[in-house]
């Protein structure tokens, strides 16, 4: 009977946290430092392995090996089917840089794929010989 009751206890828990995760919008879900585990551009390798990304709730840093951070607003749209994601900056005040974006988002593995400034949104997480999307795979930093 105690074995019978542990096993319950155990089970609940564990739904109960699969259930709060399922909960979670993707906005709350990105939050976190995530390390580039590979990315691509111009339809080839890109070297940004390595680069860590820190989203909070409206800013994305990104840095690599201690190098001021780079920061940049962004807003999630899981409604679109790819996921949008939409990036803006400033290099000079009052003239901001939009890059448009598609994510996919699954537990500890994230997905981006960016296209250059006035160039539309990218349909697929890959690049192509003479594009200007950059595409990455991230998993969270532990």
């Amino acid at each position: 009977m105690k074995r019978l009751a542990c096993f319950l206890t155990v089970a609940l828990v564990t739904s109960a946290f699969a259930a709060d995760e399922k909960t979670k919008t993707d906005q709350e879900m990105i939050q976190g430092t995530w390390e580039v585990v590979s990315a691509e551009s111009n339809g080839k390798a890109a070297d940004f392995v390595g680069m860590k990304f820190v989203f909070t709730k409206d800013l994305w840093k990104m840095h690599k090996d201690g190098q001021d951070a780079i920061a940049v607003e962004y807003k999630l749209d899981p409604t679109k089917k790819p996921k949008a994601i939409d990036t803006s900056h400033e290099l000079d005040p009052g003239k901001p840089i939009v890059q448009l974006g598609i994510y996919e988002l699954k537990g500890d593995m994230l997905k981006l794929s960016l296209e250059a400034a006035a160039r539309g949104r990218p349909e697929k997480f890959e690049t192509k010989p003479g594009g200007t999307a950059t595409s990455f795979v991230l998993k969270r930093a532990k």
